[in-house]
């Protein structure tokens, strides 16, 4: 499933994270790979979340980087008896990326292709420097 205007992401935006939660988080979730990257307009964040209803990822902005938490629900078949090796994850998870950056959160793009969650934060653009020359009385 490729889309970007049907998914339903929840967007929050920047706050002090919850210092009450962050020891509960950090013990109860997992955190799926990631990549993070800049080009010249956004701050890209790739994040491998196969099998995912989108209804279940939430990004805040916190006011020193981005938060992308959400659910994978464990799916046991049926039939099964026992497992022999189990690697996916499933649960809460939950991934923190600390920028600096200056960012537009309001015109951040989401897409989900492929098991990939690709967000697009447009970085906000630089006040141009104006040089002038001011006097200084004694």
């Amino acid at each position: 499933m490729s889309s970007t205007g049907r998914l339903r992401f929840y967007i929050y935006p920047a706050q002090q994270p919850d210092r009450t939660s962050i020891k509960y988080d950090l013990e109860n979730t997992w955190a799926p790979p990631t990549d993070v990257y800049e080009t010249e307009d956004y701050l890209v964040i790739k994040m491998s979340i196969a099998g995912i209803d989108t209804e279940d990822v939430r990004i805040r902005f916190l006011l020193d980087g981005i938060a992308i938490m959400g659910y994978r629900n464990f799916q046991k078949d049926a039939s099964t008896i026992a497992y022999h090796q189990m690697e996916i994850r499933s649960g809460r998870f939950k991934r923190v990326i600390k920028t600096q950056i200056p960012l537009d959160s309001e015109n951040t793009r989401v897409r989900y292709d492929k098991g990939l969650l690709k967000v697009s934060i447009p970085k906000k653009k630089k006040r141009h420097e104006s040089k002038h020359a001011i006097k200084i009385t004694f």
